[in-house]
């Protein structure tokens, strides 16, 4: 069995790599709507739950409703909001720069940290929902000492603060960077 934080790095690593070819402008793009997602999702998560018509509804089923409202939103609105490769004449071609390459590895590095992240933290905050297939860590595990590490922990200050005001800072500063980067 693998750990998870061996999945959080493998992940990390794959998305530098994406985005070494893709470029720092194509990353920062997406690196708005992990941060934007994970402040909604810390901030209305109870509010959308203290709905009455959603009282009964399991563990199991929230956490599809997470995982695939986060990876839905990240694919559709990051990723494909404009064209993955770039075309031209028919041909797909990618550029690289050094600079614009390293820093496209760096913010890919750091928006598979997020969506990697905040998919380990779903599920942990629904105890582990795939259980079967992925179960939760040991005790003495470097996956219960990374728990500390993901991004929505990280940005509200520990497994049971909920003070999402640092994330909204950085959803903004994205959001600048994004716009710039136009």
């Amino acid at each position: 069995m693998i750990e998870l934080s061996s999945v959080l790095w493998l992940a990390m690593v794959l998305s530098a790599l994406l985005g070494f070819l893709r470029g720092w402008r194509a990353e920062v793009r997406v690196l708005f709507i992990p941060i934007a997602y994970i402040y909604v999702l810390l901030q209305f998560d109870a509010l959308i739950r203290a709905f009455t018509v959603l009282t009964g509804i399991s563990s199991y089923v929230w956490f599809i409703l997470h995982t695939v409202g986060f990876f839905t939103a990240v694919w559709y609105f990051g990723y494909r909001g404009r064209q993955l490769i770039d075309t031209e004449n028919g041909r797909y071609y990618v550029r690289l720069n050094s600079s614009s390459s390293w820093l496209g590895a760096l913010f890919g590095g750091v928006n598979g940290w997020l969506m990697m992240g905040t998919f380990w933290y779903l599920m942990d905050v629904h105890g582990y929902p795939l259980a079967p297939y992925i179960t939760a860590p040991g005790l003495n595990s470097p996956s219960v000492q990374a728990l500390w590490s993901l991004p929505p922990v990280l940005f509200t200050g520990g497994l049971s603060a909920g003070n999402p005001d640092f994330l909204l800072v950085a959803a903004l500063f994205v959001l600048v960077l994004r716009l710039r980067s136009d």
